[in-house]
């Protein structure tokens, strides 16, 4: 993975983790978790996009996740279609749908644009709860099939049927989805997306095309999550409107905020350690979604600049020192 600096050993020792880690434990679950917070991070990365880079407060990931998730379960249930057609499908059909909802709202900005969002949101999930002659209405889509072995030349067929080499699938999106955040970022549509953020009226008055800009951060923002959503199912094998419900849209942000705003790996990192930690708090029963809440409220007071901004500014103060040694 790539880091926002110079100094990308953390982040390729990381990959490294991340890549052995799953094998080593022999353990199923852990390969299931780190499916599920490789898809939190696809989402993160996603909304960072529009929200990190861009300033647009939005809670509509969790229906771009959505309609991802039903386009491709669709397509492969209804007309046949493969994989990978319905995977590439989810993120047009996601796009397009963000770029629809760039168009409405893109005039509105702050807690307007939050409630646009939130209201997109819930149209959506509404559609999908009652359109029953195609979603299945509550019920969902279920016998979703998972992905076809991928022929590459030269190799045996890769198949993606195991936790493990799902997970890897999952990573290997993930990595993509990052070094084109990063890409982003470091280009000059990147600079003028953090100047828009930063100070619209100052942007517009240096010839920075504001408008077109923020509708492009919104609709790259639902594009990954379609994928993300394509991904999701066909890794269970069935989809319903409850698995992209607004507590979907308000996770991703908590995992974006908790990473680290507008950084580039701030939200994998969220996205990930928000995947594990319920789970590990389940020996405390009753009381790990209060300890939970509490280790967030710690998290967000300690590191207002999220997991990623503390990392950086340890980082900061090692090299100062290391340098303040040197005769």
């Amino acid at each position: 993975m790539l880091a926002e600096s110079s100094h990308r050993w953390p982040w390729l020792l990381l990959l490294a983790v991340a890549v052995v880690g799953p094998p080593l434990t022999g353990e199923p679950y852990v390969a299931h978790l780190m499916v599920l917070g490789s898809l939190s991070a696809l989402l993160a990365v996603g909304l960072n996009v529009a929200l990190g880079f861009a300033g647009l407060f939005s809670f509509a990931q969790g229906a771009f996740y959505g309609i991802g998730a039903y386009v491709s379960a669709l397509l492969v249930l209804s007309s046949g279609a493969g994989f990978w057609t319905a995977f590439l499908a989810a993120g047009v059909a996601a796009g397009l749908a963000g770029l629809l909802l760039g168009l409405l709202t893109i005039r509105l900005g702050g807690h307007y644009l939050a409630i646009a969002t939130f209201a997109f949101q819930e149209i959506v999930i509404v559609v999908i709860r009652n359109w029953d002659s195609v979603t299945k209405g509550p019920l969902g889509l279920s016998g979703v099939p998972g992905p076809a072995p991928l022929a590459l030349p030269g190799l045996p067929p890769l198949e993606f049927q195991s936790e493990l080499a799902y997970y890897y699938l999952a990573l290997a999106v993930l990595v993509l989805a990052v070094a084109v955040s990063w890409r982003l970022r470091t280009s000059q549509i990147g600079l003028e997306l953090l100047a828009v953020r930063d100070d619209e009226v100052a942007a517009r008055a240096m010839g920075v095309r504001a408008v077109q800009l923020k509708i492009f951060a919104f609709s790259a923002s639902a594009v990954l999550a379609g994928l993300a959503g394509s991904l999701f199912a066909h890794y269970v094998k069935n989809v319903s409107p409850e698995s992209f419900a607004v507590a979907t849209s308000f996770a991703v942000l908590v995992s974006v905020l908790v990473g680290g705003l507008g950084t580039i790996m701030g939200p994998v990192l969220g996205g990930i350690a928000l995947t594990f930690l319920p789970e590990y708090l389940r020996v405390f029963q009753e009381h790990r979604f209060t300890i939970y809440g509490a280790l967030l409220i710690v998290v967000v007071i300690a590191l207002p600049g999220g997991v990623a901004g503390g990392l950086q500014t340890l980082a900061r103060r090692w090299r100062a020192r290391a340098q303040a040694a040197r005769p």
